[in-house]
């Protein structure tokens, strides 16, 4: 049974045209909304992982000095490690499925951090962050 256009669009196939139109352009309103919504959310997640990392700053030179020194200290203040580097984990879990904002976390020198946390731990000889780093898969592969 064929269309018939006279009831749908008022005679003419310009209506279909205008239809087709109009919803190719709420569709590619739609994507372009959902591209800017995620990078929106992106910045965002940056921007709290940067306000978190600078509360957290002294506490991360602080067990950056714990694990230089591979003393006593270490152990004493090995719940500090864990908790630095289970932190940086998050972070780096987030920058590896590119949910953060690569660019801000690299301005911000995080990446860094992350490269020589897990670096710090390969050379501390403690066995327990050396479990603990496999554990920290995503900080281990920084």
């Amino acid at each position: 049974m064929p269309i018939d256009w006279n009831t749908y669009f008022g005679g003419t196939r310009s209506g279909l045209t205008t239809l087709i139109w109009f919803l190719g352009g709420g569709f590619v309103g739609t994507v372009l909304n959902m591209i800017y919504s995620r990078h929106q959310s992106k910045r965002e997640l940056s921007l709290r992982l940067a306000e978190e990392y600078l509360k957290r700053r002294s506490d991360f030179s602080e067990v950056a000095n714990l694990l230089r020194s591979r003393g006593m200290g270490l152990q004493a203040s090995l719940a500090r490690v864990e908790a630095a580097g289970d932190w940086l984990e998050v972070v780096a879990t987030l920058h590896r499925k590119r949910l953060a904002d690569r660019r801000l976390l690299r301005a911000l020198g995080l990446e860094t951090i992350l490269q020589s946390f897990g670096k710090a731990v390969r050379e501390c000889g403690n066995t327990e962050l050396q479990t603990r780093l496999q554990v920290w898969q995503n900080l281990d592969s920084f």
